[in-house]
């Protein structure tokens, strides 16, 4: 158990981003957009988000993204918006389990808080 938290733990705080997966992922997500693009509802749905919202709200941009913008994003830009967006601080893990695997948790994640 306690190997799993380390795992766990150095994935949370050292993502690789292997650029054939971001690639794959690049790839699907693309893909997906395409599809969507061509359902009329869709199309319509996003055309009524860009006139009733002003462009610096956030349902003014669809979460899934611009062609443009997903063509153009790096694995730089992946792992800058982890260092922003990811952290000990705000996070909140849940663990239903032992006070012995509780034990094990606070101290594997003691050394992240710091």
């Amino acid at each position: 158990l306690p190997l799993l938290f380390d795992i766990l733990s150095d994935a949370l705080r050292n993502p690789s981003f292997p650029e054939s997966q971001v690639e794959r992922l690049r790839g699907e997500i693309m893909t997906g957009l395409k599809i969507r693009l061509q359902n009329t509802r869709y199309m319509a749905s996003r055309q009524f988000a860009r006139m009733i919202y002003p462009p610096e709200h956030p349902y003014h941009r669809f979460a899934d993204g611009e062609f443009e913008r997903i063509k153009s994003m790096t694995i730089e830009d992946l792992r800058g918006f982890h260092e922003r967006q990811f952290g000990p601080l705000g996070m909140i893990v849940v663990v239903a389990a032992t006070m012995i695997v509780y034990a094990i948790l606070k101290r594997r994640t003691s050394r992240w808080l710091r």
